[in-house]
Parts: C-alpha cells; sequence; structure tokens
C-alpha cells in the first residue's frame, strides 16, 4: 500500500488480501478403526471443501502431518497416547471429539481444544464439519476477509451517506472516499490531516468529547457520538477496524450519518433493554458451543449471573447426556436444511438441581450460508412437567386401583365356595395371578413354633426363587415374611433393587424381574394364620390405597380359615386335644386361685355384645373372697356371686373376652379351664389341621406365658351345640342367648341362684324383656321335644 496524489484514491491488488479459500485439510486420530471410517466419510460427505485423513496413532499422525500439513485436528483421546508430541508438532486448532464428559478428559487437552464434541451418531457428519470449518477459519484469515469485503464496498458505502478513511497510528489520514467536511457541512479549525482530532473538535463542550477520545484508543469499539454544530445537531456512528501487515498495520474508519436513524436506535436499545430483562430465557452459542449472549432471566434461573455463563461452554448448564441430544437435534436440522425447532431438555443448576426446558432454536449462518451458532429461547417447564407426570400416575394409580379392587372383590367372592383351608388358599393365589398386574403369588405359614415361613401354596412361575430364598435364610433372618407374621401388619417392598431387606435374595428377584411385593397378613382379629406374598415386575406396584384393598383381604382370608376351621371342627368326628399351662401370676384366673389356694374352673359362657358373661366354679375358698381378687383383672368389668356353698361357689364375671371367644376366632373350642395351685390349663379341640402356634399365641395375648404341654388325636367329644342344634332352630339368636345366661346363672337352679330382676340387669334389659324371650325361647323348645 502506497500513498498517492491528493484525490485520495486507494489501490488494492484482490490477491493482496486472499478471502479464506480451498480445501481445509482434517487429521483425524481415532483409535477405534470402523467408528474411524464411518466419521471420516460423513464428514467428507458434507462439505466437498474438506479433506479428512484418518489415522489411529499417534506416530501414524506425525507422518500425515509432515506430508499435508493439516487446517485442523479432531482427536479422541481414548486409547491414543502421547498426544502432546502432535499438538507439539502440528500448529492447527484441535477438536476433541468423544463420548466422554469434559470432566473425564484429561484438563490440560480441554484448555488446548479450540471446542469440543461429544461423539454419537448423529454428530459424525454435518455438525462436526461445520465446526470443523470454524476452528479451521483463522483469526487472521476472517482480518484480512474482513478488510477485502469491507474495501470492495467502498463506493456502495459512500453512496449512504458514509465517508471511509485510512489512518495512521495517531490518527493521520491517509487516504478517505470524501472530507469530513463535505459528511457534516463544515471543518473545524487546526485539525486538518488528523481525523480523531477533527471529531473532538465536533464534539466540543459536549459530554461526547470523552467517547471521541476511548474511540481514539480503541477504534475497533463502535460509538456514536452526538456534534455540537450551531446549523443542526447531528449524530454520527463511528467504526473501526485494524487492517493486517498487508496494509500496513493502518485502521480503516467508517463515518456514518445516523442521524436519521437515532430514534430508531433508541428504541433498539428498549428493545435490548426488555430482551435483558424479558420473562423467557434467551441465549445465543457460537460455532463452538460457547455462550456469548445470556440474559437475566436465562442465568438467574440457573443460578448464575449472566457474567458468569458468557464464555462458558453450553455443557455447563445442561444435565448429564444433555449436550448430546442438543448436539443431535442441531445435526438433524443441519441435515433437513432446516432453521428452527423445539427441543425438551434438561439444565442442572449451579446448585445441582436439574430443571426441564423447552427451547426453540433457531440457527444462524454466515454469509456463506455455514453455520454459526444458534440463538435459544428457553421457558422453564418443570413445574407443568411434574404436574403432567403427577396426573398421568394419578391416572395410571386410579385404573390399577380399580383393576385391584375388581380383582379382590373377585376373590373375596370365591372364597364362599371354597370348603378348605387349601382350597382359599389356591383361589386366592390364582385369582391374583391370573390378572394382568401381579407375576407371582404364594401363602406361608408359620414353621413350628419360629416366625420363619413354609410355603404352602405357590400361583405363577417363581423359577425356584423360594428354593433360593429358603436357602439363604436363618433363623435370625429379618424379612418382610418374618416381620408380617410376628407383627401382623402389611409389609410393602416398593423397589426390589433399593430395599435393605431384600439384599440376601435382591439378585435372584431382579433376574425374575420380581421388581416390587406386598406381604399381607392373614389374620382374623388377634390371630394371624399365615401371610399372603404377591410380586409385581415393576416398581411402586402397590400404592396406599392399593395396600389398604390388601389388607382388607388378608383380613377376608383370616376370617375365611376361622370360619373353615369352626366347620370343620363341628363336622368331623376326629380332632386333635391340646392342653396349654401357664404359671404365670397376671394369667386371668390364674392370680385369685393362687391367693386363695382353691381351685377354679370355667362353667360356660355367654357373649353379650362387645363383652362375654363368664361363670366360674370355685372349690376351697369362699366365693366372695375370689370374687375380689378376680375383679381387679383388668379384662373384668362387673363380677358378682351366683352361689355361695362352704367352701366355694359359682361367680359370674361380665369381661372384655372370654377364653372360649378368643379361642373361636382361630376355629378352635375351649373344652376345659381350670386354675388350679400353680397352674392354669387350658384344653382345646382343634381340626386336626390347626396350628398349635396360633393358639399358642392366641392365648397368650388373652394371658402370659402358655405353653403347649399336651397334644393327642382322638374322637370328638359331644357339646352341648350339639344337642341344641336339633332343638334350637327355631330359636333366635337373641332367645338363645338368653336362655344360656339364665341357665348357666342358675335362674332354673331351686331355690333360684339369680332372680328375672337380677338375670335382667346382667343382660342389660327390662324385666319385662327377659321374661319375654324367656317365654318364647320356652314354648318354642318344648313345641319341638313334643312334637306340637
Amino acid at each position: 500500500m502506497t500513498k498517492e496524489s491528493p484525490s485520495h484514491e486507494l489501490i488494492v491488488s484482490g490477491a493482496d488480501v486472499p478471502a479464506p479459500s480451498g480445501t481445509i485439510e482434517v487429521l483425524y486420530v481415532d483409535a477405534h478403526a470402523a467408528v474411524r471410517e464411518t466419521t471420516r466419510s460423513a464428514m467428507a460427505a458434507h462439505r466437498a471443501d474438506i479433506s479428512v485423513a484418518g489415522v489411529g496413532t499417534v506416530d501414524a499422525a506425525l507422518d500425515v502431518a509432515a506430508t499435508t500439513p493439516p487446517s485442523c485436528l479432531v482427536i479422541d483421546p481414548v486409547d491414543i497416547t502421547d498426544i502432546e508430541s502432535l499438538l507439539a508438532a502440528v500448529d492447527a486448532p484441535m477438536i476433541l471429539y468423544s463420548d466422554r464428559t469434559a470432566a473425564e478428559l484429561n484438563s490440560d487437552l480441554t484448555e488446548m481444544a479450540a471446542t469440543i464434541v461429544e461423539k454419537g451418531p448423529t454428530n459424525r457428519g454435518a455438525f462436526l464439519a461445520e465446526k470443523v470449518i470454524s476452528a479451521a477459519d483463522s483469526p487472521a484469515d476472517r482480518s484480512e476477509y474482513a478488510l477485502q469485503q469491507a474495501l470492495n464496498d467502498v463506493t456502495r458505502r459512500t453512496e449512504t451517506g458514509q465517508a471511509v478513511f485510512l489512518v495512521d497510528d495517531e490518527g493521520g489520514v491517509v487516504w478517505s472516499s470524501q472530507p469530513l467536511a463535505a459528511l457534516v457541512g463544515t471543518t473545524p479549525d487546526d485539525t486538518a490531516g488528523n481525523l480523531y482530532d477533527a471529531l473532538a473538535a465536533l464534539c466540543a463542550n459536549t459530554p461526547d468529547v470523552k467517547t471521541v477520545e476511548r474511540f481514539r484508543e480503541r477504534p475497533t469499539n463502535p460509538v456514536t457520538v452526538r456534534t455540537a454544530l450551531e446549523a443542526a445537531d447531528q449524530h454520527l456512528l463511528l467504526q473501526g477496524y485494524r487492517l493486517p501487515a498487508v496494509a500496513d498495520s493502518h485502521t480503516l474508519v467508517i463515518v456514518r450519518d445516523v442521524t436519521t436513524t437515532a430514534g430508531r436506535a433508541a428504541r433498539l436499545a428498549l428493545l435490548e433493554l426488555l430482551t435483558e430483562r424479558a420473562q423467557d430465557g434467551l441465549y445465543t452459542l457460537d460455532e463452538r458451543g460457547i455462550i456469548d449472549f445470556c440474559n437475566e432471566s436465562f442465568a438467574t434461573n440457573l443460578g448464575y449471573e449472566p457474567a458468569d455463563l458468557r464464555g462458558e461452554h453450553a455443557e455447563v448448564t445442561l444435565a448429564p447426556g444433555e449436550l448430546e441430544k442438543g448436539q443431535r437435534t442441531i445435526s438433524e436440522l443441519l441435515a433437513a436444511e432446516e432453521d428452527s425447532t423445539t427441543v425438551d431438555l434438561t439444565f442442572r443448576r449451579r446448585d445441582g438441581i436439574d430443571r426441564e426446558m423447552s427451547i426453540h432454536y433457531t440457527l444462524l449462518r454466515d454469509e456463506n450460508g455455514s453455520y454459526s451458532g444458534l440463538m435459544g429461547v428457553v421457558r422453564d417447564i418443570t413445574e407443568r412437567k411434574e404436574r403432567e407426570r403427577e396426573i398421568e400416575s394419578q391416572r395410571d394409580e386410579l385404573a390399577t386401583l380399580a383393576q385391584v379392587h375388581v380383582l379382590i372383590q373377585d376373590v373375596i367372592r370365591a372364597l364362599g365356595s371354597a370348603a378348605t383351608r387349601a382350597e382359599i388358599k389356591e383361589t386366592v393365589c390364582e385369582e391374583l395371578v391370573e390378572s394382568d398386574l401381579y407375576q407371582f403369588a404364594w401363602i406361608g405359614e408359620r414353621e413350628g413354633c419360629s416366625t420363619q415361613l413354609t410355603r404352602q401354596t405357590v400361583a405363577g412361575d417363581d423359577d425356584s426363587y423360594l428354593d433360593i430364598v429358603a436357602e439363604r435364610s436363618t433363623p435370625e433372618t429379618v424379612s418382610p415374611g418374618t416381620t408380617a407374621i410376628r407383627t401382623g401388619e402389611v409389609q410393602v417392598v416398593h423397589d426390589v433393587e433399593t430395599d435393605d431387606r431384600m439384599a440376601s435374595w435382591r439378585g435372584a428377584a431382579l433376574e425374575r424381574e420380581f421388581r416390587s411385593a406386598v406381604v399381607v397378613p392373614l389374620r382374623h382379629d388377634e390371630a394371624v394364620h399365615g401371610v399372603l406374598a404377591v410380586y409385581a415386575n415393576r416398581p411402586e406396584a402397590f400404592s396406599q390405597r392399593a395396600i389398604e384393598a390388601f389388607t382388607v383381604l388378608g383380613e377376608m382370608v383370616g376370617f375365611a380359615f376361622t370360619a373353615v376351621q369352626n366347620r370343620q371342627l363341628l363336622a368331623h368326628d376326629r380332632v386333635v386335644e391340646m392342653e396349654f399351662q401357664s404359671s404365670s401370676a397376671d394369667a386371668y384366673f390364674l392370680g385369685a386361685a393362687s391367693a386363695h389356694d382353691c381351685r377354679i374352673q370355667r362353667a360356660g359362657s355367654v357373649d353379650v355384645g362387645d363383652e362375654a358373661l363368664e361363670y366360674v366354679t370355685v372349690e376351697g375358698a369362699a366365693p366372695d373372697r375370689v370374687l375380689e381378687s378376680l375383679r381387679d383383672h383388668e379384662l373384668v368389668r362387673g363380677a358378682r356371686v351366683i352361689r355361695a356353698e362352704n367352701d366355694g361357689g359359682v361367680i359370674e364375671l361380665r369381661a372384655a373376652e372370654s377364653y372360649q371367644s378368643i379361642l373361636l376366632d382361630v376355629g378352635v373350642r375351649a373344652v376345659d379351664v381350670v386354675a388350679d395351685g400353680t397352674q392354669l390349663t387350658v384344653t382345646v379341640e382343634a381340626p386336626t389341621d390347626a396350628d398349635a402356634r396360633t393358639i399358642q399365641e392366641t392365648l397368650t395375648e388373652y394371658a402370659p406365658g402358655f405353653e403347649l404341654v399336651a397334644k393327642q388325636e382322638r374322637e370328638r367329644r359331644p357339646t352341648p351345640e350339639d344337642d341344641e342344634s336339633l332343638l334350637t332352630e327355631e330359636l333366635t339368636e337373641r332367645q338363645l342367648e338368653v336362655l344360656r345366661a339364665a341357665y348357666l346363672a342358675g335362674y332354673y337352679e331351686w331355690p333360684r341362684d339369680t332372680t328375672a330382676e337380677e338375670l335382667a340387669e346382667t343382660l342389660d334389659i327390662a324385666s319385662s324383656t327377659l321374661h319375654q324371650h324367656l317365654r318364647r325361647a320356652e314354648r318354642n323348645l318344648f313345641q319341638e321335644m313334643l312334637d306340637i
């Protein structure tokens, strides 16, 4: 470049300032041959101006670079050694292309990289090629290209109210398209030949004088100044370009009259403010994925200040794995030749909390149509997604719950036709597994006197799962099943993979796709007969309402077990007689018998509502003294002496429960209850398949310290119920209750042990009502006996 005559003409050869063009040589280093070849072909196919050489080692890369110096290096550092020697020998920008995150890569390499591209099938073509083009386009090339474009456009610019100046480091004008006076209408004194002085004179006595001084120091930062001319105010836009060495490092300064557009500039400033304060997050990325702008809303939502994010790679804002998803979206847009789309991504806040965002992507392109970044409009949809998931979960839960209720109703209906405990178990398990909700079900009962379980009935294919559980269980093992039978409470395993109680057999369960389970105690009142275990192939398969439904099912099955046992007890000729003894002073009857050195024996009982009238005989002590001791027991709510004889008599006790009532709940019958000396003995008749442990625990709930001391199978003894069955068919339940109470209380003795008034008071009815019940019961009995 040379200074010419005052005509201010400038002659620049196009060859002096070449634009970036020609083939971009890419050296791609990747130890995995198949991926290397696929990626190399995809990049070359995307852009004809890219030539890719793919190698698998640093030595091979050095050989290629010695022959054809690369414009850009693409390196996957995994399984590649001595990368530093390659970077030292080759002066070219490097792109790290790996499926590892930035945190997992060598920090020295990441600092030296122009950018990082996540490795994946969607990033092998267009996206990676665009990144290579951006990296290979050096700053020097861009500057020369910008100069060429600016000089080629000088004529056009000078026709639109602009003047172009070529100035030296001091501001001296080397060349201009027209004098400054021609643009502004006057030239201040003492400023000839120096552009910066002339501009300062135009802004004399205004704050913009300082703006001109800042522009003098950094002319590449555009500014707008307002002149102080008397004729009219003018707004001038000053914009400078540093020229490369080929132009003697001069500065090209464009001065544009923007007076007519100053109002629009103010509106643009307002728009910029609104953008910064917009409720939606706004950000832009350059071609390397670097955040070059973000507004306050975007940064604040992620726990940052805008300045914290500008200049950072987009990966710092994304949850793990989301960068590849975003890059895949960009690749799809490039491949489809589209410019915008909307995608949902998960961002990670500075404090580690994830937020779900909906992003509208718009691709940005340079004047050649190449990808140069993107603009994103971000809206936080975390709460909306959570509501949608909650609604969907509730919808699924309601649908499942409806199926569970229908299933359980079917099971309960089927219980009515089951004649034995075995049939009940089979019915329950098979009905559950035949549904599409559960994969496997089994019923277990106590193993002897322990809390360990032994399987009784199984439905569904467990693939030997229960055998594995049994092998790995010990008497000390605490499992959901043993806990359920010990506590009588439902146990839920919401996720087999995380529940510590499943540690011993977690692997076996997961191999069979058992992901959650519920263990339901089969109980009637306080008696726990066994447990029902049900397995599902999905976590969280048992909601709270489903658990409540299964609790009801467990109670119904427990009731059915008791009912079947009661039927068997009455219908079968063979029974098991068992004797249980307790020496605890707290045992009902025994404390009073020990205190008075007497014998107390149960004579019979009558259930009246929520209470029981228990009649006992006393031998060897005055009944009134024994009565006082019995009255102190927590179960007794009232007591009176029915009959007093020499060293004996009969006592009526009103108690919360009786031995007979609690034993009937587990399907057995109290044959005898005797407190004599230091032992309380309860003799029961039970079906041949009755569980002694259940009976023992039922008695222990009633009075402590019971142990099984004798057990034998024998013919069933005739009972009063057998005789009554023929005579009491015509009696109502209330009539039978009153008649039994009258008999046991000595109403029919002579002289009477209990008067009608005393009996009525005991039964909490009027005397007239008592007589009405007794006479109707007596009439019906005589009618049946006399066949009248």
